[in-house]
């Protein structure tokens, strides 16, 4: 079965979000973000996270990439991460939102302005 690519783009407030948390996991002199908040695919901050089958965390976009270069070369789509398989009879397992990771991202943010962090 083939996989749908179904990414749901991120508010303009999210992406802000994002980029301060990407920018401060490269900065010595801002808070380090926790590493939770980070895709394992693509180093970078998730704009819309998900958890699978696997019970991990990943940036949708880039886990359906991953998922649909595995299924194309003919593989048994597994965990990145883990490497359990994320198919049950064929099919792939689905890909649950994780909205309160968005909120966690948002409100880590928010405390590390007002403890002083200059994003």
């Amino acid at each position: 079965a083939e996989l749908r690519l179904s990414v749901i783009s991120c508010s303009r407030e999210h992406e802000a979000v994002c980029q301060l948390l990407d920018r401060a996991s490269m900065s010595s002199a801002l808070p380090e973000p926790p590493e939770e908040f980070f895709c394992p695919l693509s180093r970078s901050a998730m704009r819309d996270p998900v958890c699978a089958a696997d019970g991990q965390l990943y940036d949708r976009a880039w886990i359906l990439e991953f998922l649909q270069r595995e299924a194309k070369i003919g593989n048994v789509p597994v965990s990145p991460v883990c490497r359990t398989k994320l198919t049950s009879c064929g099919q792939p397992l689905p890909l649950h939102p994780c909205k309160p990771m968005l909120t966690l991202m948002e409100r880590w943010v928010k405390t590390s302005r007002t403890q002083g962090a200059d994003f």
